[in-house]
């Protein structure tokens, strides 16, 4: 199913949708009465960074904003293709997520620790890769996929992606810290870190998901602050 997905950019479109129900079900690689999954188009990642951030999979904002970078590229001359994998740093984690992002990284000294003035400027640099376990969008019955009802390993086409499309990923970037945005993606690391497949010292733990949405954000974040500060130093400084 996903191993001939960049015949989904040559249906790119030249305007961008304004809702999920607007996209051409041409890109759309799956559904069934509970998930939708979606292409999108997502650039071509950092293959040497030093911090890899990863999220669940991407939100309908961030599909969004990727399909309108994709349009403004095609309008101005470049083919889907290229529009398809021309640099998206707009849209990793856009709007509030990456402003509550930012603030908690700069926390744990990560911004000091690569010689920056602050974490916001990692984002579009080689320094940094983002991305999601879930690469291509997924929906459940119309909203964002949270890593819940059903969980990734428990729907054959999602376990299909992991292990495959996410799994290839792994093997491409062998040495940076992974950064997991809450527990769900946490335990979907845990997994290859049992096949054998990850380090686990690679994988930063206790850093709570972002999202305004997530009230128990700051309490999490201030519990594990500490270890996940001397992680940080660990790792980048031995």
């Amino acid at each position: 199913m996903f191993s001939n997905i960049d015949r989904y950019e040559s249906v790119l479109p030249q305007v961008a949708p304004v809702s999920l129900d607007a996209l051409d079900n041409q890109l759309r690689i799956y559904y069934d009465d509970t998930l939708e999954v979606w292409y999108s188009p997502h650039g071509v990642a950092s293959l040497k960074p030093k911090l890899w951030i990863l999220g669940i999979t991407p939100g309908w904002n961030q599909m969004r904003i990727a399909y309108e970078d994709a349009a403004v590229a095609i309008q101005r001359g470049l083919s889907r293709q290229e529009a398809a994998r021309s640099a998206k740093p707009r849209v990793a984690f856009a709007g509030s997520m990456r402003t509550n992002l930012i603030a908690m990284m700069d926390e744990l000294g990560l911004a000091t620790t690569l010689e920056l003035s602050s974490s916001a400027d990692l984002f579009g640099a080689e320094l940094l890769r983002t991305g999601s376990v879930l690469k291509y969008p997924v929906f459940a019955r119309g909203k964002n996929y949270t890593g819940y009802s059903p969980k990734p390993r428990a729907h054959s086409v999602l376990c299909e992606m992991l292990d495959t499309v996410f799994a290839a990923e792994l093997e491409s970037v062998a040495d940076c810290l992974i950064l997991p945005l809450g527990k769900t993606v946490e335990s979907v690391l845990d997994h290859f870190v049992a096949m054998g497949l990850l380090d686990g010292a690679r994988v930063l733990r206790g850093f709570p998901h972002p999202s305004g949405a997530n009230g128990h954000r700051q309490k999490i974040f201030l519990q594990n602050k500490v270890q996940m500060k001397r992680a940080v130093e660990h790792w980048f400084r031995g």
